[in-house]
């Protein structure tokens, strides 16, 4: 067997792939589950597995519940926790509705208990 058909037989994918000589702009979304660690009507502190990049944007959907709150957010800061396997982002809410606005109110006068809030963060 020459090297070419060896190298062809190892390829796993479906159809032809070419290297591009210029990079194409894509965007690619993820979701991590977040823990909602303090809130506000301005933003919220987040817990999550996954770094997310400061400046970069993301949507917040919080669950609570019957209460459900989105809204689109700007990440403000990202580090690393003690452990070395979560990590603390502060969002700062940009986009966000009359609707949300009165779910997290609702929250932040205390009608969960204090507890953390769960919720996804998607990002873009």
């Amino acid at each position: 067997m020459d090297k070419d058909a060896k190298d062809r037989s190892k390829e796993r994918r479906r159809g032809v792939r070419r290297q591009l000589t210029r990079p194409l702009a894509a965007r690619v979304r993820t979701i991590n589950e977040a823990i909602v660690r303090d809130l506000s009507k301005g933003g919220a502190r987040i817990e999550t597995g996954r770094a997310l990049a400061p400046g970069s944007h993301c949507e917040v959907h919080l669950e609570l519940g019957e209460l459900k709150a989105n809204a689109m957010a700007r990440v403000a800061r990202c580090h690393l926790l003690a452990g070395g396997t979560r990590y603390e982002a502060g969002i700062e809410f940009e986009k966000i509705d009359a609707e949300t606005v009165a779910a997290i109110e609702k929250i932040v006068d205390g009608s969960h208990g204090g507890e953390p809030v769960p919720g996804t963060v998607e990002t873009a």
